[in-house]
């Protein structure tokens, strides 16, 4: 059975950069629905829009913090796991993440147990990743 598509929001202001994180996906044998935003404004429209599987930060503005991307996605789409990027990134670690989300998604579609404690962990980690880099 293919696996499930993962719905990526990547915010990344370098196109070459978003298209080699899209690629790692790929490449690991991942479907990817990838939607790319270079702006802190695009970033906000898509997460009103529609709650991604995962969202990507390899870079965002001057005028936008890391720990301010985290806080506004755990707000708006609680459970969403965002994942920082930093140079150098590894390619392993992404395809973990959005093999994860996509998991994440199904069992809650499922309803399975384990999907609540999952997003306690994640929220978890969002709150030391943000501390750690804000």
């Amino acid at each position: 059975m293919p696996e499930a598509a993962c719905e990526l929001l990547l915010l990344d202001a370098n196109p070459s950069e978003a298209e080699r994180i899209v690629r790692a996906l790929k490449s690991a044998g991942l479907v990817v629905h990838c939607l790319w935003v270079k702006r802190r404004e695009e970033f906000l429209e898509a997460l009103a829009a529609r709650a991604p599987d995962l969202a990507v930060c390899g870079s965002w503005g001057a005028d936008w913090r890391g720990a301010e991307v985290v806080a506004v996605a755990a707000e708006r789409c609680p459970g969403v796991p965002v994942l920082m990027l930093a140079d150098p990134w590894d390619p392993e670690v992404i395809i973990d993440a959005a093999r994860r989300a996509v998991a994440q998604r199904n069992r809650a579609r499922r309803g399975t147990p384990g999907a609540a404690g999952e997003a306690r962990e994640k929220s978890r980690i969002l709150a030391r990743v943000s501390r750690a880099i804000g």
